[in-house]
């Protein structure tokens, strides 16, 4: 014969590693997709830095130039 109480202990351990198994692959999945979120944030900043760095370059290249028009 088997003893109820430790079956039922067993059981209510084997619901309470399920249940822990399951928020554990809960946030273990909110950090995946925080990292790709937070992947696609410097992606979009590089992106970002390097619009402004062209636009920079362009209106240097343009104060530059700005001298020598007013000057004809």
């Amino acid at each position: 014969m088997f003893n109820s109480c430790s079956y039922v202990a067993t059981l209510q351990r084997l619901s309470g590693k399920a249940e822990l198994d399951a928020v554990l692959q809960h946030h273990h999945n909110l950090q995946e997709k925080l990292a790709e979120d937070m992947l696609n944030l410097a992606r979009n900043l590089k992106n970002n830095t390097l619009a402004a760095q062209n636009i920079i370059k362009q209106d240097n290249q343009v104060a530059m130039q700005a001298p020598r028009v007013l000057l004809t």
